[in-house]
């Protein structure tokens, strides 16, 4: 028998150890700050942090990134041998592929399950949440941190009558103080043959100052503030009687206007044109295709449909898990039951068009502007735009005001 010479044996270890370079390298899995922060014995090794970790810092079990355990990744890996291969090489080669997990910190299966895109696209999900998602405000896994929707003190200062036509609209009163937009936005709605419930969520129930919109709302409740507007629309829904209801609609004070009121008529004369059982202004491809649920609009077989849906909400204290959760499978879940959704204004873009693209929506007739946009760098001449539409500037002033006066307040915790 014959046996491979020494140089032979350091040739192939080589060869091997840079096949492990390339492919920890292409994976995005070595976060070389991170790495360097934690161990800074690695700063001057030959080679460079990533021949370190392959080298030594793998079998040390250091880790390559926050979210990858190497110690616990091992432990739960019995086919893992600590003196053969490197951890993350491991992962990369057998792990991902088996669905296992790289730390108590990131779930690949529920990854893929809530963000499709990823799952479409074949990209590893780790890989993928660090180039990409932790960025865009992705979370790496279930937080299983909520609450029933009926936990939140409820004031009821006016129950709404059954009607055919309703909406849920809800709004933050940061600081008890109802934005100022509010109203004209209500009086709209009531000029279309809508009867809106009002939901005010508040830090402090009783801080609230509703007297001026007690007439002008259909119905009136004043909820702790607690889940967002899902849990909130949910929250009252339960509360109602919607035997008679053929058209619901769910609202929320994020978007300011309606700017025009021709603009805001045509928009509801699509609306009662539309054969659809889900209507939205606006749709995303954001995660995956749906909806936005600033401004939705059951109908039909629709309103049971919602009706179900919001059955099962509950209140999470971190907006992206509401995303992930309630707005984006709402149209799925429409389409699963053989239900048609509907964007009015549909997008021609990957990203967000009522943030990054206002002005264009509004001359395409969208008769709203998000509140967000105006206060973003680049949108100076708000002011101007919403004028050339009719719509008194100094509502949205106002209104922005507030918000940043509440963006100001020293960052609380949920409550417990």
């Amino acid at each position: 028998m014959k046996f491979a010479s020494s140089k032979a044996l350091k040739r192939l270890f080589r060869a091997a150890a840079r096949r492990d370079e390339r492919l920890i390298a292409r994976s995005g899995l070595f976060d070389e700050p991170w790495y360097l922060t934690n161990n800074p014995d690695a700063a001057h090794f030959p080679g460079g942090a990533l021949r370190h970790f392959l080298l030594h810092g793998g079998r040390e079990l250091r880790d390559p990134n926050p979210y990858f355990d190497s110690a616990w990744y091992c432990q739960n890996r019995p086919d893992f041998d600590r003196d053969q291969s490197n951890p993350l090489v491991h992962y990369l080669e057998r792990g991902s592929a088996d669905g296992a997990r790289p730390s108590p910190n990131f779930d690949p299966a529920w990854y893929r399950t809530s963000y499709p895109d990823v799952a479409i696209a074949g990209i590893e999900p780790l890989s993928h949440f660090l180039r990409l998602g932790k960025a865009e405000g992705r979370l790496p896994q279930a937080s299983n941190q909520f609450r029933s929707v009926e936990e939140a003190a409820l004031l009821r200062l006016k129950a709404p009558s059954p009607r055919e036509t309703m909406a849920l609209f809800a709004c933050h009163a940061p600081g008890g103080r109802i934005k100022p937009h509010v109203r004209p936005f209500l009086e709209a709605l009531a000029g279309q043959g809508v009867a809106t419930t009002l939901i005010v969520a508040a830090d402090e129930i009783q801080s609230v100052d509703w007297r001026e919109l007690f007439d002008t709302a259909d119905g009136l409740y004043v909820r702790q503030a607690q889940g967002y507007d899902f849990a909130a629309w949910a929250c009252i829904a339960r509360e109602l009687d919607m035997s008679h209801t053929r058209c619901l609609g769910l609202v929320n004070d994020s978007i300011i206007g309606p700017l025009n009121a021709e603009s805001f008529s045509i928009v509801f004369d699509r609306i009662r044109a539309s054969r659809a059982h889900l209507i939205g202004l606006t749709d995303s491809v954001q995660i995956t295709h749906h909806l936005q649920s600033y401004f939705l609009i059951a109908k039909g077989e629709g309103v049971p449909a919602l009706r179900d849906f919001l059955a099962g909400v509950k209140a999470y204290d971190r907006k992206e898990e509401v995303v992930i959760n309630y707005e984006v499978p709402l149209s799925r879940r429409f389409r699963e039951a053989n239900l048609t959704v509907e964007a009015l204004f549909p997008s021609s873009t990957d990203g967000n068009e009522t943030i990054e693209r206002w002005r264009e929506l509004i001359q395409r007739g969208f008769p709203f502007v998000k509140a967000k946009a105006l206060r973003l760098p680049g949108a100076e001449d708000w002011r101007n735009v919403l004028q050339a539409q009719g719509y008194d500037a100094g509502i949205a002033e106002r209104t922005l005001a507030i918000i940043e006066r509440n963006d100001a307040r020293p960052a609380q915790s949920p409550p417990p």
